[in-house]
């Protein structure tokens, strides 16, 4: 006892030692990321000159030492705020420092250097000859889907591959990364967007598990063309950025079940949004930038799947008059951008039952094609070729192809009615005509259901007894449609997988514009509305002009069974809560489980 005392009296009594100051043998910046640094005389070090950005390389002359053993080192932790909602299906998230990047350990690739991106003009750059994108006029902008492999894509991005099994996320990771001098970097680090937290994670949501939906049905061999194209234009434009953040934030709100008017992450992304777009309008005046264009009809497009119909309808107004202060639609210098201002029109008028906001050439009569891929055929098309001759081509039962070509007489006859010069004897006739195809279709009933061709000819059916409503009343198909058919569509279609869709795109894009208008406002739509864009870029890589005539019969359609009603939304109704369909999610969609894996590793 008494010599442990002694020891401590020595250890008191002994003087406080003195640290000395040493010259410094590495630069700031390799010594924050624990790297070996070649001291260089009135340059920087190796390391620093190949970091991208660049950074500054910073010799101190001198390096104090702490006298003390331990010390406190304040590492700024980035707190990531969600609500309870998000916060119940996350692990506990790992915080993220300012020293290194939170996806080192998980995401271990390569993001191409900026030289080899492919250019697409800014509307700074309307006097340049090369802003002009005019390609082809059938497919998208000369896109062709011929090759799909990952060498096409030349943007920033490499979209991953859709998994719907959580197993699948740690095998086939997010290939989005920065190559700076053997270290991985966060992406968002040469991205036009501030590196947080949120911003981090939503932009990689999107990258890996939204992006590959763009152009495809089922999310893979996406046209990786067409993909480079917008994806290079999103990540450039600090604008266009954000309209991918936000739609990862609304997206993963609606799958947890929460509102997305409730959603931190969705508010304040869209609050974001908002502000760079008013920014840059009141930057360049009459001037509107692409950039801006493309934010607005994002944001329009996103509202109309996951929020309510005001603020999608605002939002087209607000884009009429951008693209109108701009001199009309013809002076949107990155055509594809073109193709998908009026295809998002047409897709938005069709939902609601309005008329369209920026498309205001009225044609006499809905063109009629010479020739179309036979995949892209659907009932709303005018063709000489029946469904029953192409069964072999298109795959698809006797039984499935008499349905079709009933639903295609009952297009042809709402066309020849809104002809002025039709003859009352000729309307009589058809008028009966249509009541006899309506009896057929309702009369006929479900066989064994056994195989996806079984479901793929039910849901065919329900399709056309909702379609065929919808014209022997005169109503519009929101008010149609009935809940009992919406539930028979919804049970049956999602038991065909969407690979088949995808071979028969025409007929899946007809299906799903039949049934939008009544499911808008319900937790199916969401479904429904998400997968019509997709449906029609991937239609549009195959044959733009088919796309487009398709898309002019259906409103054609509607403006006929609307009648005097077609100036105004009908009918007006809220937004839909945010819940389950009564009868379970699509096979393909993401479950709960797969959420919480997916947020662990991102």
């Amino acid at each position: 006892m008494e010599s442990r005392q002694s020891v401590m009296s020595d250890s008191s009594q002994r003087k406080e030692v003195r640290t000395r100051q040493r010259s410094s043998t590495s630069c700031t910046e390799c010594r924050r990321r624990k790297q070996k640094c070649n001291q260089a005389k009135n340059t920087a070090c190796n390391n620093c000159a190949r970091r991208f950005p660049p950074v500054p390389c910073i010799y101190d002359s001198f390096r104090t030492l702490s006298k003390y053993k331990e010390s406190i080192v304040d590492l700024n932790i980035i707190e990531t705020k969600l609500e309870d909602s998000e916060a119940k299906t996350l692990e506990p998230f790992t915080p993220i420092y300012e020293v290194e990047s939170p996806f080192e350990e998980k995401f271990q690739v390569w993001f191409p250097q900026s030289q080899s991106l492919e250019y697409f003009p800014s509307p700074s750059d309307k006097g340049n000859p090369a802003g002009s994108h005019h390609v082809s006029a059938t497919a998208d902008e000369g896109i062709s889907d011929e090759k799909t492999s990952d060498q096409n894509v030349v943007a920033a991005i490499r979209p991953g591959q859709y998994h719907p099994r959580p197993e699948h996320h740690t095998v086939y990771e997010y290939e989005v990364g920065v190559r700076d001098g053997g270290v991985v970097l966060d992406p968002l680090t040469v991205l036009p967007v501030e590196s947080t937290g949120p911003n981090s994670r939503l932009f990689h949501f999107f990258a890996q598990r939204l992006s590959p939906y763009i152009s495809s049905i089922d999310g893979s061999d996406s046209p990786g063309a067409l993909a480079g194209q917008w994806l290079s234009f999103i990540t450039k434009s600090p604008i266009a950025i954000h309209v991918a953040i936000l739609s990862a934030a609304y997206f993963q709100a609606v799958t947890r079940n929460v509102a997305v008017e409730k959603s931190i992450d969705a508010m304040s992304s869209k609050g974001k949004l908002i502000t760079l777009i008013n920014e840059d309008i009141n930057k360049h005046g009459n001037g509107i930038s692409d950039e801006s264009i493309a934010a607005v009809m994002s944001l329009a497009s996103n509202e109309a799947i996951y929020s309510d119909q005001r603020s999608t309808i605002a939002h087209m107004r607000g884009l009429r008059d951008m693209i109108e202060s701009r001199g009309g639609m013809e002076n949107i210098n990155f055509g594809l951008l073109r193709k998908m201002l009026l295809r998002t029109d047409y897709q938005i008028a069709s939902t609601y039952e309005c008329e369209l906001f920026l498309d205001t050439y009225q044609e006499s009569s809905v063109p009629v094609l010479s020739s179309f891929p036979l995949e892209m055929d659907s009932p709303i098309l005018q063709s000489h070729i029946a469904f029953v001759d192409t069964t072999t081509v298109q795959n698809i039962s006797v039984a499935t192809a008499q349905i079709l070509d009933d639903a295609r007489s009952l297009t042809m006859s709402v066309l020849a009615l809104q002809e002025s010069n039709f003859l009352p004897a000729k309307r009589d006739r058809v008028l009966a005509g249509i009541h006899s195809i309506h009896q057929r279709l309702a009369s006929s009933s479900a066989t064994n259901l056994n195989s996806p061709e079984d479901f793929l000819c039910q849901a065919c059916r329900v399709a056309a007894i909702i379609y065929s409503s919808a014209i022997i009343t005169r109503t519009p198909l929101s008010m149609a449609c009935t809940p009992q058919l919406l539930q028979q569509l919804w049970v049956t279609m999602w038991r065909v997988p969407l690979p088949r869709w995808k071979q028969i795109p025409g007929i899946f894009l007809w299906i799903l514009l039949v049934a939008n208008p009544f499911a808008r406002d319900k937790p199916e739509g969401r479904f429904f509305k998400a997968l019509t864009p997709a449906t029609i870029m991937a239609m549009g890589v195959m044959d733009g002009d088919t796309v487009m005539v398709t898309l002019k019969g259906f409103i054609a359609v509607q403006r006929w069974l609307g009648g005097s009603l077609r100036g105004v939304v009908v009918p007006l109704r809220d937004s839909a809560t945010s819940r389950i369909p009564e009868h379970g999610l699509p096979a393909w969609t993401m479950s709960e489980e797969s959420i919480g894996t997916l947020s662990r590793v991102l």
